[in-house]
């Protein structure tokens, strides 16, 4: 071979070996391997919810039927304009009263009062887009869609919240746990319900709310509290999520009379999410105020706002305040008993009830089998040895006295406690056991 062909030929390889070791440098960043993972989870969480499109595009319960009816009714109503259609259902307020005799012949159903829009709305806005954009769907296909797309991008929401509250190995181990859970799996499928939409919301609110907190940003809270606005819309179960970040915010206070930036974020993101709860003709202002679901969350309010006003300290500096305590506790419940039987304010939901009381199971709740109370061998069978990890990581956040290390110990047990309760609500508890069981894993190989 001539000189300067072996020359060129030298420069060639030595080129391709240095493009060979920056490109294999490159993939080696945590960056890089990161983002990787994390398309992996979504994809992996996107295709097994994808399973029953094998027998065609259908939807699979009766739920999922009546939202898409509802998500007919939007478009319908706004004669194909998304915005009218959410103005006509949030117009309720000012024109009430209408039914739809298609459910509950012959008087009817008044469908907004009746009925959450968040899986209706979400479908109808996609669908629309869709059209905007010039693709031929149809709504039916779409709406089969929403709950695994959007169940999917819990991989992506609680990469974050693990990231946030111990680090991004939690947050790597997190979204992969959350994409094979197979009790999240089994209610967002293709064709599914509104949790495909509720808990990715819910664990983006927990991350907003505690990076919030964290960063000292008003903004922030307030992102936290149109998310948790969203999960509002969506599920019957917001009650879950809005009294958790109360609970977490009053005991934090109690133990920090001088945590002015919680008791900020706690302010901004609980009275947006109690604006949506007003606002929703369902609900309403009596449920967002003044019942006993709000009981926890107003009283969070109070704490908060005498934090803002450094009344707080004083109180919990008194020799008396765990005895006041109790006893002001124990006249807020016995009040809100009496308004609740008397009327006067909206009662604890039957379902809700039989979640914190389960020996007290009205009639209604005990006829379905998804309400019933499970074996721990089920609840074993879900998660398995996830569980254990995330038991030994719960001793460890109980003994830290961080913020992040007291909200996922309660996320943790209140979810576990939830989950006990009623069958259905083993998927509660996916969130609580994917970050917590990463965080036992973590602890323990480091």
């Amino acid at each position: 071979m001539p000189p300067a062909l072996e020359g060129l030929a030298g420069t060639v390889k030595d080129l391709a070996k240095r493009v060979s070791f920056r490109f294999l440098s490159w993939l080696a960043e945590d960056r890089v391997v990161i983002t990787c993972v994390i398309i992996l989870s979504f994809t992996i969480a996107l295709l097994l919810r994808m399973g029953p499109i094998k027998w065609g595009v259908y939807l699979n319960e009766f739920d999922p039927f009546y939202e898409y009816y509802l998500a007919m009714k939007v478009l319908e109503k706004g004669e194909g304009d998304i915005f009218r259609g959410i103005v006509w259902w949030f117009g309720w307020w000012f024109d009430r009263g209408e039914k739809d005799t298609l459910f509950w012949a012959p008087s009817g159903r008044d469908l907004r009062a009746s009925s959450q829009p968040g899986a209706a709305l979400a479908s109808a806005c996609v669908y629309s887009f869709l059209r905007w954009l010039g693709f031929d769907v149809d709504l039916y296909t779409v709406h089969a869609f929403v709950p695994p797309v959007g169940a999917a991008l819990a991989s992506i929401f609680i990469y974050f919240l693990g990231r946030e509250v111990h680090s991004r190995e939690v947050g790597v181990l997190s979204a992969f746990f959350i994409s094979v859970s197979w009790p999240f799996i089994f209610r967002t499928n293709l064709g599914a319900k509104h949790e495909g939409l509720a808990i990715p919301f819910m664990i983006l609110a927990f991350y907003l709310f505690m990076r919030a907190y964290r960063r000292g940003s008003l903004a922030l809270g307030a992102c936290a509290g149109l998310a948790m606005g969203l999960v509002v819309l969506s599920w019957g179960a917001y009650l879950y999520p809005w009294n958790l970040l109360a609970l977490t915010a009053l005991i934090w206070l109690a133990m920090h009379p001088d945590d002015h930036s919680l008791a900020r974020t706690f302010l901004v993101t609980n009275l947006i999410a109690q604006v949506f709860i007003a606002v929703t003709p369902r609900f309403g202002p009596m449920v967002a105020f003044c019942s006993a679901s709000a009981a926890l969350p107003m009283a969070a309010n109070v704490a908060s706002l005498l934090v803002l006003l450094g009344r707080l300290s004083p109180i919990v500096r008194w020799p008396s305040f765990k005895v006041a305590l109790l006893g002001l506790g124990a006249a807020v419940a016995v009040g809100l008993v009496v308004l609740s039987v008397t009327g006067l304010a909206p009662a604890l939901p039957r379902r809700v009830v039989a979640v914190v009381l389960p020996i007290i199971r009205e009639t209604g709740v005990t006829t379905v089998q998804e309400h019933a109370v499970p074996a721990w061998s089920s609840l074993y069978d879900d998660y398995h040895t996830l569980m254990l990890f995330s038991f030994f990581a719960a001793m460890l956040l109980f003994r830290r006295s961080d913020l992040a290390s007291k909200f996922l110990f309660i996320l943790w047990l209140t979810s576990l406690y939830a989950a006990t309760s009623m069958a259905r609500l083993t998927l509660l508890y996916a969130p609580a056991v994917a970050v917590v069981g990463s965080i036992g894993a973590v602890e323990l190989t480091s």
